[in-house]
């Protein structure tokens, strides 16, 4: 093979390998957005089923608590009313205090 032909492939193989290098990064570049991309939405959907989650949560406790002064109101036996609850009775003597705080 003379010097010319051989120079001729050797600068042919390095463009095939540059070229090739480039399509990789091109592609890991693509994937990695993707990757990105989908671990973004995911995030926000279980930010979102988490917020969900909390605010129900939040719902519940605020209804019973609103459910705990009634009672307290009515005069019920705070033991039962801490029993019922399912709340300690240091619990319902808080909302208790609270509860009188609000007729003065």
């Amino acid at each position: 093979m003379e010097k010319g032909e051989r120079e001729n492939i050797d600068k042919l193989l390095r463009e095939i390998s540059e070229m090739e290098v480039d399509g990789m990064i091109s592609n890991l570049g693509r994937k990695l957005e993707e990757e990105f991309k989908y671990r973004e939405r995911k995030g926000r959907e279980e930010g979102l089923i988490k917020g969900r989650i909390e605010g129900k949560r939040e719902g519940i406790k605020e209804g019973k608590y609103e459910v705990v002064k009634n009672l307290i109101k009515m005069g019920v036996d705070l033991r039962i009313v801490a029993q019922g609850a399912g709340i300690s009775y240091e619990e319902v003597m808080k909302i208790k205090e609270e509860v009188e705080k609000e007729k003065h």
